[in-house]
């Protein structure tokens, strides 16, 4: 069974006008290889963009739908806190049978630094 770091962390999300308090999940790439959900949009960060600490998330569904509306969150940025993340994936929609709808995921050794500057 592979393991794999956690740090979590409440923040404040923004992208232009929309703005949400969200719960953010720092996880090291390794995540992925046990992770049951699946993207909708996008892709998984690497174990090198963990390791460098990229500036780098992976959005869920409903935290997607409320920062971005119909608009199509890849590729842009969003603003947690006082730092700027690129979106680089969205998860499919869980439902009822989970809360990953309303997480934000990024790179351990960033949420880490994050976590830090506060």
């Amino acid at each position: 069974m592979d393991d794999y770091g956690i740090v979590t962390g409440l923040s404040p999300a923004s992208y232009r006008n929309n703005k949400e308090s969200v719960i953010y999940y720092g996880a090291s790439a390794e995540r992925f290889n046990i992770d049951q959900n699946t993207l909708s949009k996008g892709r998984f960060y690497t174990e090198a963009e963990d390791t460098g600490g990229a500036q780098v998330v992976i959005l869920g569904a409903n935290v997607a739908k409320q920062l971005f509306n119909q608009d199509d969150p890849v590729g842009k940025l969003i603003r947690l806190g006082t730092l700027n993340f690129q979106v680089i994936g969205v998860y499919n929609a869980q439902g009822a049978i989970g809360e990953s709808d309303d997480i934000i995921y990024m790179p351990l050794n960033t949420a880490q630094k994050k976590n830090a500057r506060h």
